[in-house]
């Protein structure tokens, strides 16, 4: 009865690996397909569409992609060849989604233009709703060290809007990876000094536009009476109406 148990819990075991495999097998050739419309897609407006909604779900997929490799190691640990086979085609969606990122990191910095979803990688550090940071054994190191990366990229292309939005979110991530703990390791002090310089980057940001909307402001009488005498101005002024038009 015993014997029978034991070869019932190993079937079910082994089926369950059969179907893990299969569904990895599955996201692998999906992210094969991906990967091929990101290299051909335009720079510009094409990309930055197409970025708005792919990098944040690469930054998450590789993250939750080390941890289940990581759990199956952990909690697999009669060797199979079924096994063997799902930890090989884990390593290869590894590969695969370090391969895409470093496409995507490679585009976004030859081109200055091109915006980055800073809100959205941001959301998968802390949410959004109760403004608490994720802890650092929450986070996946692979998320947390590209998505800092990313937004240290992005971060100077923001407008002063988004630099706004996003301020609450880099000061929780400061609380959290900016502690005595951070002293620990080298990466983990690497990442607080990522996190403070994103803070300084968007307070400057916010601060500069201030200063800039208030010395406008002060300017504006006297260049809206210099206007008001100029004939050429008043070629511009109807030159706008007739594009409304």
């Amino acid at each position: 009865m015993s014997d029978s148990s034991n070869n019932d819990g190993r079937s079910m075991s082994d089926t369950s690996i059969r179907s893990r495999c299969d569904a990895a097998l599955s996201e692998l050739s999906s992210l094969g397909r991906v990967s091929h419309r990101l290299a051909m897609t335009d720079d510009g407006a094409p990309l930055e569409k197409v970025l708005s909604l792919l990098l944040p779900r690469l930054l998450s997929r590789i993250g939750s992609n080390h941890k289940r490799a990581s759990d199956l190691v952990r909690n697999d640990c009669a060797p199979s060849s079924e096994v063997t086979e799902l930890k090989c085609t884990y390593d290869k969606i590894h590969a695969k989604l370090v391969e895409m990122l470093s496409h995507v990191m490679k585009r976004t910095r030859a081109d200055s233009q091109c915006h980055i979803p800073c809100e959205s990688i941001l959301e998968l550090l802390y949410d959004k709703r109760t403004l608490k940071a994720h802890s650092a054994t929450n986070v996946d190191p692979f998320t947390l060290n590209l998505s800092l990366a990313f937004l240290t990229l992005g971060l100077p292309r923001c407008t002063t809007r988004e630099a706004e939005v996003i301020l609450p979110g880099l000061l929780t991530l400061v609380g959290v990876h900016s502690g005595t703990g951070s002293l620990q390791s080298p990466s983990r002090k690497n990442q607080a000094h990522q996190c403070a310089h994103l803070v300084l980057r968007a307070i400057e940001a916010v601060v500069r536009d201030g200063k800039s909307k208030s010395s406008s402001a002060g300017r504006r009488p006297r260049d809206a009476s210099r206007n008001l005498t100029t004939k050429d101005d008043g070629k511009q002024e109807h030159s706008y109406v007739d594009n409304i038009r």
